[in-house]
Order: C-alpha cells, then structure tokens, then sequence
C-alpha cells in the first residue's frame, strides 16, 4: 500500500470517528459541570435560584433525548408549563386534580398553575406527548442505590397495580454515566401543607378529609413493611394528595375522595422479602448529616443500638397528628396513643375501626392544633 493510500485511509478513519471522540468529550465535559453527590446536587452553589436552574439547564438535551422538556423558570423556585404564561395549568394525566363542580377557585388555579420545589433534586417536565411529570434525582455515583432498589421494588411491575400500594409509580429511569435520574407522574400537594401551621392560605380540611388521608398514609406505609422496605422520612411532607377536598368550604361530605401517594425514598432501606419482620434492625441515620434534619427523631435512632426502621416509620408518620384535637372523644383518647400500637398495621387497623363507628357528618367539623414540645 502506498504511502498516500495509507494517509488517506487514515484521514478516512479519522473523520469517522471523530464524531465518537467528540460526543465522548461532551459527556464527560458535561458530567463535570454537574455535582458529584447528592449533598451538593441539593444545595449547589450559592443555593439560590440560579445555581438551581443551572442543574437542569445543563441536562436539557439529555431531558428531551429521553422525550421530557423542563417546565419554565417563573422565579425563585417556581416553574410553569413550558412555553405558557401566566394561566397556564398542567395537563390532565390522571393524578393531579383541581377545583369542584363549580369551578376552579383562585386559590386552586394558584396552586396548579406554579410547581415549588425546595431543592433542585426535583424537576417538573412535560412529555413531547404534553405528559406533565417529575424528574428526580435517585443516584449518583455510590449514593442512591438503596433508593433505587426500593422503587424497582415498589414503584414498577405489577405491584403499582395494587390497591393498597400507594408509592407513587416510577415511569422511566434515566441513565447518564454515574447519575440515574426517576421519572414519576406529576400529582398534589404535601398532606402537611393541607391542615396545621403549615396550611397553605384558603385551605379547609375536616377532620373527615384529614382522616381519610391518614388512613392512606398508614396503609402506604403497611404495604411497603409488608414488601421489607423502610421509608425513614415518613412524615407528610413525603404523602402527596390528589387534589385538597376543602370539605369544609362546601360544608358537604365528599362524594369521592383524594388517593395518597408515597414518595422521595431517599432515605429507604430495604431488606429481604422473606426476612422475619422482627429481624430486620438497622443502626445507621436516616441522613449521613443528622444535625442538619429538622425533624424530630426518637430516642431508639439516638441510642446507637439496632433499632427497628418500621418503628421510626410509624414514628414519623404519626407525630403531628399527636398534636391534633377534634372534639371526637374515641378520635382524641387514640391519635395520641397511635405510636404505640407497635406497628403500622395495628395503627392503621385502630384507627379504621375507630372511624368505621362514627358518621361521616360527625366528621365533618374543623380540627385544633397544639404546638408539640420541644422534647416530643
């Protein structure tokens, strides 16, 4: 072969894989560009929106190679459908309600027409189909897998199809390098932000809408201990509702009522489906940065010694509404004492046949809050 043959040869080949080098180059550059735990992921920068944005900017063309556009920055840590201004609402995907028979009100349109996040792990994006969905962030690198390992367990296959399942069903995972991102519908509002100091302005929540919701938390969480997976952060903020029923706005009893879904596994354990439930202990924090966490945490998770992660969910899950009355004398002698039922599934099986002996109207009244001690 001559030696221009050769050269040209070589140029040839060059030119073909020089897209492959430089496509290489692009990932492994845009990789470096975003975080490298999930630490810095939730509070990039200077933690304000800008070093936000820019998390998601970033992943744009990964986003649509996968069918998702992210929704449109409105300001601070606001977003609204792409390409739509102000009025514009999330389409219709079967988990995100509003409004009632007599329309949206403006406190509904307000709280559809704006996703919030806290952090940018989270994402709203809509399909190229017009899907309205969230993306998350589950792993990164040597974090995260323990999340994934329960959300392939609980939010995937046939068991989303159970009634009693409420883990809000994974749609899609997406895969770039070290970094696996979850893809879930888009669905309501915290159950925390629906009752208590944290009610969001113009919210009416009976005792009834209250309960209802509390007896789909506790059923979340006694499917999931049946599966052999903890939650570890089951407070309500981590309970998602349909849409608000505001029972008490109408003064009505709700002909249908809002379903509650689970989510945000990122502080899950998961244990072998055929391990005795008594057997499955952990001695590690929810968290790795427990002095940070805002929420309370039971002495069995201070002590250092194996504790039981089921317990910590019922723990959790029941804490606030330790600090509710109703005016109800069975409701009020039980929502205190709830923790101590030992499990998720006792909690739950009392308070249904507490509620089964009362009327829907004698729930249909507005609940009162104490402030809970600093030592609970």
């Amino acid at each position: 072969m001559s030696s221009v043959r050769r050269l040209s040869l070589a140029l040839i080949m060059g030119l073909v894989t020089l897209p492959v080098i430089y496509a290489r180059y692009k990932h492994i550059n845009l990789r470096s560009k975003l975080p490298k735990t999930i630490s810095e992921w939730r509070s990039p920068g200077e933690k304000d929106h800008e070093d936000f944005e820019n998390i998601w900017n970033l992943l744009g063309p990964l986003l649509a190679k996968h069918g998702w556009t992210s929704w449109s920055w409105r300001g601070f840590c606001m977003l609204r459908p792409p390409g739509g201004g102000p009025g514009s609402l999330p389409n219709a995907n079967g988990y995100i309600y509003a409004g009632s028979s007599n329309g949206l009100s403006h406190f509904e349109v307000d709280r559809i027409e704006i996703w919030q996040y806290v952090n940018p792990l989270n994402r709203a994006v809509r399909s190229h189909e017009g899907r309205d969905a969230v993306c998350r962030l589950i792993v990164v690198g040597k974090e995260g897998w323990n999340a994934l390992d329960a959300l392939r367990r609980l939010a995937t296959g046939p068991d989303t199809l159970l009634f009693e399942n409420h883990v809000l069903p994974m749609l899609q995972e997406i895969h770039f390098q070290d970094i696996i991102l979850g893809v879930f519908p888009m669905t309501g509002l915290p159950m925390s932000w629906l009752y208590g100091d944290d009610a969001l302005a113009g919210t009416d929540s009976s005792v009834g809408d209250l309960m209802d919701m509390f007896l789909q938390a506790l059923e979340a969480l006694e499917f999931i201990h049946s599966k052999r997976v903890a939650h570890r952060d089951a407070f309500h903020c981590n309970f998602l509702v349909e849409w608000q029923p505001n029972s008490l706005r109408r003064m009505e009893i709700p002909t249908s009522r809002p379903r509650v879904f689970l989510i945000d596994f990122e502080t899950a354990i998961s244990f072998p489906e055929t391990l005795p439930y008594d057997e499955c202990l952990c001695t590690s924090m929810p968290f790795a940065d427990m002095d940070s966490y805002a929420q309370p945490i039971p002495n069995i998770v201070l002590s250092g010694q194996p504790y039981s992660p089921f317990l910590l969910d019922l723990f959790q899950v029941t804490f606030k509404f330790r600090f509710m009355t109703t005016s109800i004398k069975a409701l009020d002698d039980l929502l205190p004492v709830l923790v101590t039922e030992g499990t998720v599934a006792a909690a739950h099986k009392a308070l249904k046949n507490t509620l089964g002996a009362l009327t829907p109207k004698s729930l249909l009244i507005r609940p009162t809050y104490v402030d809970p001690p600093s030592s609970s």
